[in-house]
């Protein structure tokens, strides 16, 4: 494991140089990018090579625990769309709370004029009346 663990920390080291850089120092950047790949190449190799050890029935039994976790995973998922329309095919539990929540604060005393005061505000100077058209008669001449 001592091999993984300095080849990982020398690609780490190499990133950090390559972020210090400078943006025009090309054949540095050249160098430790070469190097990164070499690194890289390294890992996957190690990667390929961890398994190769293994028998059939080990990696069989690692992949069912990873499929039993992406059960609970998937169970333990909220689907928000279910969810709120569990709430509405239930009786409607949610909205006839909030109807009679919304209710209740009608009922209250001046609660009509609170709740029609912000809805029927103006906000421009209310408009002066229009002179009606003139008629036939006022336009012909006498």
């Amino acid at each position: 494991m001592a091999e993984i663990d300095d080849i990982v920390r020398r690609l780490s080291q190499v990133t950090d140089e390559l972020l210090a850089l400078h943006d025009d120092d090309f054949a540095a950047r050249f160098k430790l990018e070469t190097e990164r790949g070499r690194l890289r190449a390294q890992a996957a190799e190690f990667h390929q090579r961890k398994d190769e050890g293994r028998t059939t029935a080990e990696l069989r039994a690692e992949l069912v625990e990873w499929q039993k976790q992406l059960v609970q995973m998937q169970d333990s998922f909220v689907n928000r769309a279910t969810q709120a329309s569990s709430a509405l095919g239930a009786g409607g539990a949610g909205h006839r709370s909030e109807q009679g929540r919304h209710d209740q604060q009608c009922d209250e005393p001046g609660a009509r004029s609170r709740f029609t005061r912000s809805k029927n505000r103006r906000t421009s100077p209310p408009l002066t009346p229009t002179p009606p058209p003139p008629v036939a008669s006022e336009l012909a001449p006498a």
